[in-house]
């Protein structure tokens, strides 16, 4: 009879042990699994953000400013000129106040010879006004003039870049 106490106890202890290690692999299986799911969740709320700002890219719902109400001065028939990048295809509006000539004038270039793609406009403003220019992901010049032959002027200038 005792014999059969001392095997039950072995086998007892071997069991408890037994069901150690798989509570113990039961736990790091639960942690590893949350923090897969911790991960995953990240990953889908950065994909989220993701679909959000390229939703509003494709509905032109962001803007850049490339210049704030600058106070530009220029001699007789001179431009001023900024180069900006453009990421993404949309527009560009220009818009100029308070230009002491009425023979203002602004200008968008681009070039993208791999594609064919060159774009020059000019638009007349006259002493003020806003000019909008379709632009493509490139590198834009833009141009503020004055087209007078004897004046110089002064003009306030914001452009602001719409994608």
């Amino acid at each position: 009879m005792s014999e059969k106490k001392v095997v039950g106890r072995r086998v007892f202890i071997a069991l408890e042990i037994v069901c150690i290690i798989l509570l113990a692999c039961l736990v790091g299986a639960t942690s590893l699994y949350q923090w897969q799911i911790n991960d995953k969740d990240n990953t889908i709320t950065n994909l989220q953000g993701q679909v959000v700002d390229l939703t509003n890219i494709v509905d032109m719902d962001k803007y850049a400013t490339w210049a704030n109400d600058q106070t530009i001065n220029q001699t007789a028939n001179s431009y001023n000129s900024w180069t900006e990048e453009a990421n993404y295809a949309g527009f560009v509006a220009v818009q100029v106040l308070s230009s002491t000539t009425d023979k203002t004038y602004v200008e968008v270039i681009y070039s993208n010879y791999l594609y064919g793609i060159n774009y020059d406009q000019r638009i007349a403003m006259g002493s003020s006004g806003v000019a909008t220019f379709p632009i493509e992901p490139f590198y834009i010049v833009i141009r503020v003039g004055n087209s007078n032959l004897i004046n110089g002027a002064n003009e306030t200038v914001t452009i602001t870049y719409y994608y």
